[in-house]
C-alpha cells in the first residue's frame, strides 16, 4: 500500500486558511496560479502538498517557515497550516515535482 497522499489550496482571495482538494483541482491551482506549492512530508509516511490558488494577490506566494519546531505555512503573514509533527517539507516545491495527472 502507497504512502496516502492529501491536497490543499488557499480558500480565496483573504487566504486565511486551506481546504482540502481533490487532485485535479490542486494542480489546476498548481500550475496555473504560480503561487507556490509546498510539500509536507509527515511521520507517517503520508505526504501533504498545499498550492496557492490563483485568486491570492499578484506576486505573491505561500511560504513555509519553522519557528520553534513547528512547521508554518504562511500567507501574507497569515498561518495557514501548522504542523507540531513533520519530517520534511519542500518550499517551493518544483512543478518537475508535481504529481502527474491522472
Amino acid at each position: 500500500m502507497s504512502n496516502p497522499v492529501r491536497y490543499f489550496v488557499t480558500n480565496g482571495p483573504l487566504a486565511t486558511q486551506v481546504d482540502e482538494a481533490d487532485k485535479r483541482y490542486f494542480l489546476e491551482a498548481a500550475k496555473f496560479a504560480g503561487t507556490g506549492v509546498i510539500r509536507v512530508v509527515l511521520p507517517d509516511g503520508g505526504t501533504e502538498l498545499v498550492a496557492g490558488s490563483r485568486y491570492l494577490e499578484a506576486g505573491t506566494s505561500i511560504r513555509a517557515e519553522v519557528e520553534d519546531g513547528r512547521l508554518k505555512l504562511i500567507y501574507l503573514g497569515e498561518v495557514l497550516r501548522e504542523y507540531d509533527r513533520w519530517v520534511d517539507f519542500t518550499d517551493p516545491l518544483p512543478e518537475s515535482e508535481f504529481p502527474p495527472r491522472g
